[in-house]
């Protein structure tokens, strides 16, 4: 029994005629043998510029079936590639999903007029090492080294021309029928003892090798069974067994009822385990534990008390009813002062107040600040250079000098954490400015891995176990500051800890910090945005969160607090031949995001923005007097400015002693700072906040003097923020053009471009011209 490959070459220099001479030499060979799944099977690969397979193994059980799909294939011209394939035959032909046979003789017969390579006997190698017998019907008088392509020197028939083709079915015949019969060296592998039969050969395989040629190790046809794992030791082989099986080849199945596990139920039999359906009134693994009723909670607002298939609640102050699900009315006291209107809620009681007064219960003048509870939470990371963890410190003692701290006033509490969380500082610790600075100045640098989530979780439970009462029946709004990269170990615990602390608390500001920052991490675990605040996320280098949690305790109608909010933004786009049209996209998106963001006419704000461009040119499209809606349907139509071809700007930056095309970029973004600097921002007022926003993938080197410029701009009061675009950046250009690593932000596709919304916390902002005992400056 063979299976019988004919691998006919279809080249040009076969031509028409000669290929049809080989498919009228296939057909007579074909008259020759029994043909069908049990007997001989025959398939045809054709190779040129291109290799098909017209006739797998599997294809047809007929001599006729056969001899007429041999009939039907076309010459293909083209070139030559006997070499691939040799390697496409094993890929293609002889695989059992398209007919090989374990139990047949593998044989192919390549028919062709070319010569042979060394590569081509490297790959006829590879495949007679498969118990693949190789003949060779060669056209040529001079076959090179193709009797090293051959299994045996006798296998390469030579023909004078395809004519002759016929002349070689006999003596080929023969022979494969001879190959079918004869023990070759290669025929059984792995120490395997070949024996011939009456009719075809066999192979006496060693214990650990199996298949007609002994060519597969006995762990490859997987003897174990249930999932066991088959291991060859020495000369032998064994199954260790799946948990759950036993035996030799582990068919038996281990019954864990047998030991009866199930104290108040009845067990069901299971794979490596078992379950237990428990009796009523009884639960457990093993069904050993009387059901706890109240482990449901259903006692709504007290404590629960478990009994027999029972329970009973004991309710808080405030609660009635069985489940203690009913609110008392909390306005039957008159709670509220100073002619303020008492609204009753659940557990609780709202009071609309008169003009003039706020808080829980009017008791408070407008001008009067609340109390709050601030705890800072710093990292101590190895991410966190010693500097940069003093930097985090001067953040927490300037944020001290600008409030009054006290019982009626503003508390504060420190946690550090690296590879663990340590309360620092606990609140109410200290009463007054003076010592809680000197306490935060000596707090220690502890460096290690950045467990974001355990400092978080600290601070829930420090929060948990104490109290937010305040002198005369006050509550304190609680706040969380967290200072940090974003670079948490365990991403995904930071942020479900984050979500559990902002049920506990009035707002979770997150702060940047470090040499780079995940803003998309700040966002996850930062309180979301509101119509006062649109994200909670900020810089370092600046004070906006302060301001933002002042703005939330003092009344905005005070008269004593002005409120600055005034901003002008001013885009800077990279519009260089060095960025490409995806990338420029991508800054239009962003551009088009924060503008529709500052257009939301919640943010009590007056936003201007403007449009510039470099390149190999610098450009003003929009300055800050134009409506800011026409800015962003002009920038829908921005594409990459291309001033001259490759070879003329080669030339230009040959003249002016520059190496690459970056000359130009680099001038015309040093006329953009300078145009910055001299003549954007000159007409703005004195609280105007002027933003620049730079957008570019990084890849211009900056020198010297757009450092300076830059440098300049810092100093008078701009902010400059750096939007990377595209998914191969270099930070490093942004670095020397921001004060602040915080004030980077990637955008490396449309579906990240959101990230952005921690830039609107830079633009978007409240500034109090704090006064009276809000005012602390040292």
């Amino acid at each position: 029994m063979a299976d019988i490959v004919f691998m006919v070459d279809g080249s040009g220099s076969v031509q028409n005629a000669g290929f049809q001479s080989a498919k009228a030499f296939m057909s007579q060979f074909v008259d020759l043998f029994n043909i069908g799944p049990s007997h001989t099977q025959i398939g045809v690969m054709i190779y040129s510029s291109q290799i098909t397979f017209p006739i797998l193994l599997k294809s047809y059980s007929y001599a006729n079936e056969l001899k007429n799909a041999i009939n039907g294939i076309s010459w293909p011209d083209g070139g030559e590639d006997t070499t691939a394939a040799l390697r496409q035959l094993m890929a293609t032909m002889f695989i059992e999903t398209n007919g090989k046979r374990s139990n047949a003789t593998q044989i192919v017969i390549i028919v062709t007029d070319g010569a042979a390579t060394e590569s081509t006997v490297t790959e006829a190698n590879n495949v007679k090492s498969k118990s693949v017998v190789i003949y060779v019907a060669s056209m040529t008088n001079s076959p090179g080294i193709m009797d090293r392509v051959v299994s045996a020197r006798e296998y390469l028939l030579s023909a004078t021309d395809y004519s002759s083709l016929p002349t070689l079915v006999g003596p080929l015949s023969a022979s494969a029928c001879e190959a079918l019969h004869t023990c070759l060296p290669t025929t059984c592998q792995n120490g395997g003892t070949c024996h011939m039969g009456s009719t075809a050969y066999s192979c006496e395989c060693p214990a650990i090798y199996t298949g007609w040629h002994c060519d597969l190790s006995i762990c490859s046809v997987s003897p174990c069974g249930n999932r066991g794992q088959c291991n060859i030791e020495g000369n032998t082989w064994k199954c260790t067994c799946y948990a759950g099986y036993t035996g030799a080849t582990c068919s038996t199945d281990i019954d864990e009822c047998a030991s009866s596990p199930c104290v108040h139920g009845t067990c069901s039999d299971r794979l490596n385990g078992y379950t237990c359906q428990c009796e009523s009134g009884f639960t457990g693994i093993n069904c050993e534990q009387d059901i706890d009723e109240c482990v449901s909670g259903p006692c709504v607002h007290g404590t629960c008390h478990d009994h027999v298939n029972a329970f009973s609640c004991t309710c808080s102050a405030g609660y009635t009813g069985i489940l203690c699900e009913k609110d008392i009315n909390e306005c039957e006291s008159a709670p509220c002062q100073n002619g303020g209107t008492c609204i009753d809620k659940l557990n609780m009681f709202e009071c609309a107040c008169a003009d003039g007064y706020y808080n829980l219960q009017c008791e408070t003048n407008i001008c009067q600040p609340t109390m709050a509870d601030v705890i800072f939470l710093i990292d101590s990371s190895v991410s966190q250079s010693r500097d940069q963890f003093t930097r985090q410190l001067d953040f927490v003692t300037q944020f001290i000098d600008h409030v009054v701290v006290g019982a009626e006033n503003f508390q504060f509490a420190v946690v550090t954490f690296s590879f663990e969380a340590n309360v620092e500082i606990g609140l109410a610790e200290f009463n007054d400015n003076v010592t809680l600075k000197e306490a935060v100045k000596n707090i220690p640098f502890r460096p290690g891995g950045t467990f974001t989530h355990k400092g978080l979780q600290t601070v829930s439970e420090l929060v948990a176990n104490s109290s937010s009462a305040r002198p005369f029946n006050h509550s304190a709004r609680r706040y969380v500051v967290l200072l940090t990269d974003g670079m948490s170990i365990n991403r995904a615990e930071t942020k479900r800890v984050a979500e559990g602390l902002k049920q506990q608390i009035f707002k979770l500001i997150a702060i940047g910090v470090g040499p780079e920052v995940s803003h998309r991490e700040l966002l996850d675990i930062a309180s979301p945005g509101d119509p006062r605040t649109p994200q909670y996320v900020f810089a370092v280098s600046n004070f906006n969160a302060l301001f933002t949690i002042v703005a939330q305790l003092v009344h905005l109608t005070c008269q004593e607090c002005t409120w600055d909010t005034a901003t002008d933004v001013v885009f800077l786009i990279d519009m260089s031949t060095g960025m490409s049209q995806v990338e420029v996209d991508l800054g239009i998106d962003s551009m088009t995001y924060l503008l529709n963001r500052l257009l939301d006419t919640r943010y009590n704000t007056t936003v201007r923005a403007a449009l510039l461009s470099y390149g190999n040119e610098f450009r003003v499209h929009r300055r800050l007097d134009e409506p800011m809606e026409s800015l962003r349907d002009y920038i829908q139509i921005l594409t990459v400015s291309k001033h001259c071809d490759a070879s003329a700007c080669r030339k230009q930056s040959r003249s002016r002693s520059c190496h690459n095309d970056d000359c130009d970029v680099i001038r015309s973004l040093a006329r953009a700072f300078a145009h910055l600097n001299k003549s954007m921002f000159k007409n703005n007022e004195n609280n105007t906040r002027e933003v620049i926003v730079m957008i570019s993938n990084g890849r211009h080197d900056i020198d010297t003097s757009v450092r300076a410029l830059v440098n300049d701009l810092v100093r008078t009061g701009k902010i400059v923020l750096a939007i990377g675009v595209g998914d191969i950046l270099k930070v490093d250009s942004f670095k020397q053009m921001v004060e602040d690593p915080s004030h980077i932000y990637t955008v490396e596709s449309k579906e990240s471009v959101n990230v952005l919304d921690s830039v609107m916390t830079e633009i978007v902002y409240s500034s109090c011209a704090l006064s009276n005992d809000f005012n602390n400056e040292p």
